[in-house]
């Protein structure tokens, strides 16, 4: 049986210090996403705290979105949520392929057509010049 780690100068509450470890097993990798974490008896008995502490933490780490309860199964962990930090010049692809994610390009349509007039300015070419038009979707983890 490990203890919470015992320190006089934290002064957050038990459930919260439990929260921050489970979590720190969730981001490290250590519980895989959509795996089955330890019951509330087993985290109980693993750290030393009564099963009421581990509800509160993870009450407070589902609230989160980081982990999901099922009835009857177990408490699982969460597929991360998807985002795109916005302070560095990335682009879609790159920045989710970095964070783990399935990047996926479905092409709709692909023609050669003829610049419309309100394109030509701003694309600086001679008027009826011809493009291409691409529709696509893309796909992050197979889902549009």
């Amino acid at each position: 049986m490990s203890q919470l780690p015992q320190d006089p100068k934290n002064h957050k509450p038990l459930y919260d210090q439990l929260r921050e470890l489970i979590l720190n097993k969730i981001v490290n990798g250590e519980y895989a996403v959509l795996s089955q974490i330890p019951s509330e008896n087993e985290f109980a008995e693993q750290f030393g705290v009564s099963r009421i502490t581990v509800r509160q933490a993870l009450n407070q780490l589902q609230l989160e979105g980081y982990i999901f309860k099922v009835p009857g199964k177990g408490t699982f962990v969460s597929k991360p949520k998807t985002f795109q930090n916005i302070s560095s010049l990335q682009g879609f692809a790159e920045a989710m392929s970095s964070a783990g994610h399935e990047i996926l390009n479905r092409v709709i349509s692909a023609e050669l057509k003829q610049v419309p007039m309100h394109v030509v300015p701003k694309l600086k070419l001679p008027v009826k010049a011809n493009v291409y038009e691409i529709q696509r979707v893309r796909l992050l983890n197979r889902q549009p």
